[in-house]
């Protein structure tokens, strides 16, 4: 995920990391949003986590790095044409 990360920051540059307070560049900040989703994760027994408009990627790879995270399958659903057709390229 954090070649996704680095695509999108090339795309929009140094203002990346500060676009919404830094709420999805910055763990510490993003924080309370994924201990939430971990929550109803443990609750719902999902088996998929699909993250629309999920952009670079980052809060999925925030959850990614959870214990419980093991064996769900995280889908990072975005309409970007840029990140869409690098990640065509690579399938």
């Amino acid at each position: 995920m954090n070649k996704q990360i680095n695509r999108e920051e090339s795309v929009h540059g140094e203002k990346w990391g500060k676009l919404h307070g830094g709420y999805f560049s910055d763990p510490a900040i993003a924080l309370p949003f994924v201990e939430r989703a971990r929550e109803l994760l443990i609750e719902s027994h999902a088996d998929v986590v699909v993250d629309l408009g999920g952009g670079t990627g980052f809060l999925l790879s925030q959850l990614a790095r959870q214990e419980l995270c093991e064996g769900l399958t995280l889908v990072n659903l975005d309409c970007s044409d840029v990140q869409l057709t690098s990640r065509a390229r690579r399938h």
